[in-house]
């Protein structure tokens, strides 16, 4: 895994757009549940995906948890991180899912606003690179389920 910055990098993601549940759900310590459902008619030849959430996720693809993060030290500089998913992915039906964490309901920093209004974010995409050397991906966007995950406590302190 390696990581980059978003502050410095905000062009790091040309396909994911920042997601979270609507603002009407501004719920304090709100765990969500994301799931990104894809097809692949063949495998690819390399596979990265660049991940980030506002305080914490948890991400899996296929039921295989790939990792946790972004390191939270610092509030100005959201970081993200970038794994290898090639031997993770089959043909046909892959399933992304990833829990996210937000200490909402409101963004302390006006800095970490990269989705304004919104008690948290999500941003993710996946680059699969194929035989003939064309790139093809997937995003965050609006067609991600989500759902609240309300097996994890949410009257406890934030994060």
């Amino acid at each position: 895994m390696i990581f980059g910055c978003l502050k410095q990098n905000m062009n790091a993601f040309s396909i994911g757009r920042f997601i979270w549940i609507k603002k009407k759900d501004a719920v304090p310590n709100r765990y969500l549940v994301f799931q990104k459902v894809f097809r692949l008619a063949d495998l690819p030849t390399s596979a990265l995906l660049k991940i980030s959430a506002y305080s914490h996720y948890q991400v899996a693809l296929n039921g295989s948890l790939l990792g946790r993060g972004p390191d939270p030290s610092n509030h100005r500089r959201y970081y993200y991180d970038v794994y290898n998913v090639r031997a993770s992915l089959r043909r046909g039906q892959n399933i992304m899912t990833v829990l996210a964490y937000a200490f909402g309901p409101e963004l302390p920093w006006p800095e970490s606003a990269y989705l304004p209004g919104e008690a948290g974010w999500l941003i993710f995409e996946l680059e699969c690179h194929r035989a003939n050397g064309r790139a093809v991906g997937l995003g965050s966007d609006a067609t991600c389920r989500v759902r609240p995950a309300d097996a994890w406590a949410q009257r406890t302190s934030g994060y």
